[in-house]
């Protein structure tokens, strides 16, 4: 389950714009994500390249949420007027 962080978002990452490549981010441990992140890809590797890179949390907002991702460890549900402004 290791050595998946380097593929993290590797069609991006040759971007110089990137947020993901910029200093300020470097370290970030919390992933704040658009509308419906995640969501079409059930494949465990997404997650374990996501804990590899080295991040602890992911937020983001959801349309549904499936009963797999309700039982998810580590996982806090906000309402989405909660996380208005998180991203700014």
């Amino acid at each position: 389950r290791t050595g998946f962080g380097r593929g993290l978002f590797s069609e991006w990452r040759d971007d110089r714009d990137f947020v993901l490549n910029n200093a300020d981010y470097a370290g970030a441990t919390v992933l704040v994500a658009g509308p419906n992140f995640g969501t079409g890809s059930s494949r465990e590797h997404a997650v374990w390249a996501l804990m590899d890179y080295g991040f602890k949390a992911v937020v983001w907002k959801a349309r549904t949420i499936s009963s797999k991702r309700r039982d998810t460890a580590g996982v806090v549900w906000l309402e989405s007027t909660r996380l208005q402004g998180v991203s700014q």
